[in-house]
């Protein structure tokens, strides 16, 4: 089989426009048909016309020669060869999948008309090299592209097409022939067009990020595995594996539990580009496990085989046995989310991060070091199904056991309405704030006063302990480290604000003030020893008593007694407890707001000097312990009311089915009183003294139509108070108290008395503050 050169008048004629070539060739086949006359010959016998082939059924040889194709532009490459006999097997293919040739085209038959008897070879030739040259995508284009400028409506609103081969009109038979395009494909895009696409879509976009099965399989293996055995850092949103493991040892587990996986060397891409937070640290920053650590020691210093398969055994019961804590942990959640009436899970824990001191300022400014900012200590706790809460302290108080009782105490409060029977409560193992027995004779008392019937905390491995709660604290300082937080208040608001889950609300407060219920409990709780061994405590009820039943690990089988005396409280402790004296030794804000005033507005300014002020009041007057209300009355009275209240207060009819008021246990506490006399501070709210507050003064008389005589006194809320005197009208340099009389409806806060050093009480104040926000938002 002989090649020819291409001629160069076809190539000038199959130019690749955007359209289809307008040639006008008709010397071309005489000339061309002559020089195929003189110097080929064809082994079939007499001279064969030449034709135009693609590169992908060129039977050419290597000398052949190919058409110059344009620089930066994808073409397929086309050579002129002479046609040559082939099978009817052959043709029939080539017709099927459009490689069938122009001369082959031109000397078939399309339709009635015979419209491919009009069409010149040059033409043909033209059309077909300008669409054969083009990448698919870019046939694409062209051909939707071909089908918006050669269609138009008829009067029926039908769609109808023209197609042109150079000059001559043909039908669509021709044209999709003549071009080289597969009917079938000729007819999709056509219905899609017809459809209203206007752009064909980009190749594969339908399945883009489509994974098979095995994909899918591997990836919720890898995330299973990882929530089973790893640990979730605080100050970041990654899952950290044990040590020890390998991505070839994770694929091999996942494998065994599961032989609908993909490959391994596909596993580890997925692993690499989609699931970047699961890692494997080669150096842990955090408490490390004892056992890991003794196995890690232990087989680097050993190359003997059987001694290293037997410790890599040790390490392999050791992680299954911290991911069955988890998996218990995690069952105690979905059921305390499932059946809210039944269960109620809490996790507690400390974050201690320095991105939570204040202010924090990006960028940080030199003049602000670590040692002039505010530290402040966050206590999490999660209440699973419920709510995210965050209590801060400024470290004035010590962080032991009276810290996670205060804050259980504030959430059984909060969700004193809807108290389940059986408490999950995981908390830290530490025995400092958590594993003692001050805890436990706390836990102890609730189930004593019934509030609840059961109650069981875990501990999770030393140096296994990260959990969601970690994650909660990584959430608070991502959004932290990518944030200014000049002020206190401005904190508060970042923390709720780094969540965004509406079904689970999220809070932040300041932690007011301590009981200190350690020293309350200590004269009525019994003495314990090697309670720091087991990981999983239950407390339950018998015989009017919280008895204590021990196991070492989720996964024993049996509940172990406690030797000895099977209770811990010997009995109730009267009153209520004291509070934690506060200490203010190590903060000192004094000066940051004059050193940062550059660089904090003036809001943040007048923050840090009120904060200044209210710490300041707190550090010389330390709140009178019967000025606070012990919660667990509270919490008594709100768990006792029966559920269905409403709807038999609605159906009430006399006095004999009003709910009578809860019987109260220890010593009856000192109802604030809200009806004014003489001399008592009332704080008021007058429109027409807006632009003063507070507004502070004293009642002279209380007259019978609820009106107030009262004496004004000015001063601020940390400062002292005294005596507003005005002058006298016509008696000059004659000054008097300034009294008025007003409606008792001004009053906003329930009276008061002024403290030794005459100034506003703290519970007046945080009164005023609260007031505050109402009146002048």
């Amino acid at each position: 089989m002989a090649v020819l050169d291409p001629l160069t008048e076809l190539e000038s004629a199959a130019e690749p426009d955007d359209a289809l070539p307008n040639t006008q060739m008709t010397g071309l086949q005489t000339e061309l048909e002559s020089e195929a006359d003189e110097d080929l010959h064809c082994e079939t016998g007499p001279w064969t016309p030449g034709i135009f082939i693609t590169e992908l059924e060129s039977d050419a040889d290597e000398d052949a020669c190919h058409i110059p194709r344009k620089r930066g532009k994808k073409r397929r490459h086309v050579t002129f060869q002479l046609e040559s006999s082939c099978s009817d097997q052959e043709q029939k293919k080539r017709v099927r999948t459009g490689h069938q040739t122009f001369i082959t085209v031109l000397a078939g038959r399309c339709c009635s008309t015979d419209c491919l008897a009009r069409v010149t070879r040059a033409d043909a030739a033209a059309a077909r090299i300008a669409f054969k040259e083009k990448s698919l995508g870019d046939q694409r284009t062209w051909l939707m592209e071909y089908f918006r400028t050669h269609s138009s409506r008829s009067e029926n609103e039908s769609l109808q097409f023209s197609y042109n081969i150079g000059l001559e009109q043909v039908c669509a038979t021709a044209w999709h022939q003549v071009v080289g395009i597969v009917r079938s494909r000729f007819y999709y895009w056509q219905k899609q067009f017809r459809d209203g696409l206007l752009y064909p879509l980009p190749a594969n976009c339908l399945r883009k990020g489509h994974k098979i099965n095995k994909t899918l399989n591997a990836k919720t293996e890898l995330n299973a595995f990882a929530r089973s055995y790893g640990d979730r850092m605080p100050d970041r949103e990654s899952v950290n594996l044990p040590h020890g493991f390998t991505k070839r040892e994770v694929y091999r587990r996942i494998r065994q539990d599961n032989a609908e996986v993909c490959s391994e060397t596909h596993f580890k891409r997925i692993w690499r580009k989609e699931e970047q937070h699961i890692t494997i640290p080669k150096v842990n920053r955090f408490s490390k496990c004892d056992v890991c650590t003794e196995l890690k020691m232990k087989l680097g210093k050993t190359n003997d085989k059987d001694v290293r398969r037997q410790l890599i055994a040790q390490h392999q019961k050791h992680v299954e046995k911290q991911s069955s804590e988890r998996q218990k942990y995690y069952k105690h959640i979905r059921k305390a989310k499932s059946q809210p009436e039944k269960y109620m899970s809490v996790i507690i824990d400390g974050m201690d991060q320095h991105c939570t001191s204040i202010p924090q300022l990006h960028p940080t400014p030199k003049a602000l070091s670590y040692n002039d900012q505010l530290h402040t200590h966050i206590t999490g706790a999660l209440v699973h199904g419920r709510g995210q809460h965050a209590y801060i302290d400024f470290n004035e108080y010590p962080h032991d056991s009276n810290l996670t009782i205060n804050i259980l105490l504030n959430i059984l409060v909060r969700y004193a309405d809807s108290l389940p029977p059986v408490l999950y409560l995981q908390l830290d193992n530490t025995s400092r704030e958590n594993k003692n027995r001050h805890l436990f004779s706390f836990l102890s008392l609730l189930l004593e006063l019934n509030i609840f019937k059961k109650i069981k905390v875990g501990f999770l491995m030393v140096g296994h302990t990260h959990e969601d709660i970690d994650q909660f604290f990584s959430r608070i300082a991502t959004h932290l480290k990518k944030r200014s937080t000049p002020s206190f208040p401005k904190l508060l608001q970042a923390i709720p604000a780094a969540f965004h889950k509406a079904h689970c609300p999220t809070t932040a407060e300041r932690i007011l003030h301590l009981f200190d219920v350690r020293k309350w409990l200590l004269p009525h709780q019994h003495s314990m020893c090697y309670h720091s061994k087991p990981h999983i405590f239950k407390f339950a009820l018998h015989q009017g008593k919280a008895t204590l039943q021990t196991k070492d690990w989720s996964t024993t089988p049996h509940w172990r007694d406690t030797t000895g005396i099977n209770h811990i409280l010997s009995s109730h402790p009267d009153g209520q407890p004291t509070l934690v004296e506060k200490s203010f030794a190590d903060i000192n804000i004094i000066h940051l707001p004059d050193k940062l005033q550059p660089y904090l507005e003036e809001v943040d300014i007048e923050a840090w000097r009120s904060l200044y002020e209210l710490l300041t009041l707190e550090e010389e007057e330390n709140e009178e312990d019967s000025t606070v209300r012990w919660p667990i009355c509270d919490l008594l009275i709100m768990a006792k009311q029966p559920t269905d209240r409403p709807q038999l207060e609605e159906h009430a009819c006399n006095t004999e089915d009003e709910t009578f008021r809860q019987v109260h246990i220890g010593p009856k506490v000192k109802e604030q009183r809200t009806e004014v006399r003489e001399r008592d501070m009332v704080a008021t709210y007058l429109p027409e003294y807006s632009t003063h507050w507070p507004q502070v003064g004293c009642i002279r008389s209380v007259h019978e139509d609820k009106s107030l005589q009262i004496e004004w006194y000015t001063g601020t809320l940390t400062s002292k108070w005294k005596e507003v005197k005005v002058p006298v009208k016509g008696q000059k340099g004659r000054k008097q108290l300034w009294v008025e009389t007003i409606d008792s409806s001004s009053v906003i806060l329930p009276p008061f008395s002024l403290t030794a050093g005459e100034k506003l009480p703290l519970q007046t104040v945080n009164g005023l503050r609260e007031k505050h926000s109402s009146y002048f938002q």
